[in-house]
């Protein structure tokens, strides 16, 4: 299709050629000048209206804070893993600290690294929704997870060892292919 884009913060519309994505074009333009593409007569009328910068859209996808997008499997087990590996040494820092220093400051870096279960748990949940999105199926199919070893299993096959759909789905582009 043909795309019409902004250029520079002057919010000027230009066309831009689907095939040789040269710009700017006239409006009433029937071919690109440089590849000599037809466009014809039936031009798209734009919408659009920028979005404020406090927006949904202001965490890219690929961020791990991120609900939207795809992950393949791989990147899905890297994130797990390095949440385990988080959760882990946290656990053996705050054991070595409790045989070295006084229970007061103790019990400090326990509250310290209980402030910081939220963010590894909506990372987590992150990490599941996009995984979810990859094999083609909302990410509200997160809460299986919370039917009792049936539903830990499932969701262990189906986001942990089962491909995500090919190509795109309504949730994006599918991941490129790692070798």
């Amino acid at each position: 299709m043909y795309k019409l884009r902004i250029i520079n913060e002057d919010n000027v519309m230009r066309w831009k050629c689907p095939v040789c994505h040269a710009i700017p074009l006239e409006v009433p333009a029937k071919k690109c000048p440089l590849c000599g593409y037809e466009i014809g007569s039936a031009l798209p009328v734009s919408s659009y209206k920028p979005l404020p910068v406090d927006s949904y859209d202001a965490i890219p996808p690929s961020s791990v804070f991120s609900f939207r997008g795809r992950i393949g499997r791989q990147e899905y087990w890297l994130i797990m893993l390095g949440l385990v590996e988080i959760y882990f040494f946290a656990r053996i820092f705050l054991w070595i600290i409790e045989g070295v220093v006084s229970k007061e400051v103790a019990s400090i870096f326990v509250v310290l690294s209980l402030l910081c279960l939220p963010i590894l748990f909506w990372i987590n949940l992150a990490n599941q929704v996009k995984r979810w999105h990859d094999r083609g199926k909302s990410g509200w199919m997160v809460l299986i997870g919370l039917i009792p070893i049936i539903g830990e299993i499932w969701t262990l096959i189906e986001l942990g060892f089962l491909s995500g759909t090919k190509g795109a789905n309504k949730y994006g582009e599918g991941s490129p292919k790692v070798p």
